[in-house]
């Protein structure tokens, strides 16, 4: 793959050993150089609330947030493996907070994890089965979000999809302390293909973006929910090259192909990967 940029966020002071490893996935686990340095500007998205996206849910490590995830059941949570697969045998690490749409706040309610499940075929070098189940030690009262199957139409390439998170606003820039959103259209996989020559694989991966860039997720998103236009999950956000760079998508785990995997987790699964 050429120049693929996980999406996690940079912490920045004191952190938890783990989140520090997560970290260091996210930007080393490719044996490439990272991706030029692009000029700041804010990824054209806006401010919106967990009100009105309960399913929006941020990965708390000693406090601080790493990367997004999407409530799929009263006790579950979909993530990218990436975020998740150097803590998956120590979940006590961390921690998942609902309902909270400014991370400096206390709003909402922080849950414990007590089992992370890591998909088996997950590929650090190809990114594909890049998805990740958490389970939280109790219920929680947030409307979960139904995942897509493979004849969702928010795969349409054209489609409207919405990304969310608490990423950063631009290249190597701020973190949001606000939840944001960013309307993406889906890119066709011959659009991906060309974009991502060697690392875009159309069964594990779907892409949105807008060709002149300016739109997009970014560092701390990884996890978080790319949300089809019939109101389903279709992706988890999983990389891309830099951030809104013109001719360069975000790449997101394809739903539909994990379903199976993920809803055998939704449905009890295992304790442990």
């Amino acid at each position: 793959m050429t120049n693929g940029s996980r999406r996690m966020a940079l912490l920045v002071g004191t952190v938890a050993v783990a989140a520090a490893s997560i970290a260091a996935t996210a930007t080393s686990a490719i044996a490439a150089p990272p991706p030029p340095p692009v000029k700041p500007f804010v990824v054209g998205g806006e401010d919106t609330t967990t009100e009105e996206n309960p399913f929006a849910v941020a990965l708390l490590s000693a406090g601080g947030q790493f990367c997004g995830g999407t409530l799929a059941a009263k006790n579950k949570v979909v993530t990218a493996a990436h975020c998740t697969v150097d803590i998956k045998d120590k979940p006590e690490q961390v921690q998942v907070a609902i309902g909270r749409t400014k991370m400096s706040s206390e709003e909402g309610k922080v849950f414990k994890v007590k089992a992370i499940w890591v998909h088996e075929q997950y590929d650090a070098g190809k990114t594909t089965a890049d998805v990740s189940v958490l389970t939280l030690e109790s219920d929680t009262d947030a409307k979960p979000m139904e995942l897509a199957g493979k004849s969702d139409e928010g795969y349409q390439p054209g489609a409207e999809a919405v990304a969310l998170g608490w990423g950063l606003t631009s290249e190597n820039g701020e973190q949001s302390d606000n939840l944001k959103k960013v309307s993406l259209p889906v890119v066709s996989d011959d659009g991906c293909k060309t974009a991502y020559p060697d690392g875009y694989v159309a069964e594990a991966h779907v892409c949105a973006g807008v060709e002149e860039g300016g739109k997009d997720t970014c560092q701390g998103d990884s996890g978080g929910p790319l949300v089809g236009s019939g109101g389903k999950l279709i992706g988890v956000v999983s990389w891309g090259e830099g951030c809104a760079q013109a001719g360069k998508y975000g790449v997101y785990s394809r739903v539909s192909t994990y379903l199976d995997d993920i809803k055998k987790q939704l449905d009890g699964g295992t304790d442990t990967p």
